[in-house]
């Protein structure tokens, strides 16, 4: 089973990461940051829903950046059962920015929600 570590790493607390964050709350999610599944770890973690947001800044431009991101989200995907939505950091820094990604992350966890015991199931299974 994937080992879930639910430490912070300060370091990785972006101020986009932190909008995200507070965006998330705002919708009235709860929300876990840096939480690690596997040898992975992802910047948001929404528990009720058993998924991830992303906040991709200037480190996740480039080929090179969004194969690793392709590998990564694949990992979560198959081995903890794990959707990841990413937002880009640049969408966090207005108003109406932050209000389009709410409505993103409110669909995005309505859309996984109603499948999250299934898809907790399936990544215990897989992971064993």
């Amino acid at each position: 089973m994937p080992q879930w570590d639910r430490e912070p790493t300060p370091t990785a607390y972006t101020r986009p990461h932190a909008a995200l964050h507070d965006v998330i709350r705002e919708v009235g999610l709860e929300v876990e940051d840096e939480v690690r599944f596997g040898s992975y770890r992802v910047d948001c973690y929404l528990p009720e829903v058993h998924a991830a947001v992303e906040c991709d800044g200037p480190t996740h431009r480039g080929s090179k950046a969004r194969y690793r991101d392709y590998v990564r989200d694949g990992w979560l995907a198959r081995e903890a059962a794990l959707p990841v939505l990413h937002v880009p950091a640049a969408d966090l820094a207005t108003v109406a920015g932050r209000a389009t990604v709410a409505g993103r992350v409110r669909r995005f966890a309505e859309a996984w929600g109603s499948s999250r015991d299934i898809r907790r199931g399936r990544a215990a299974v897989w992971g064993a």
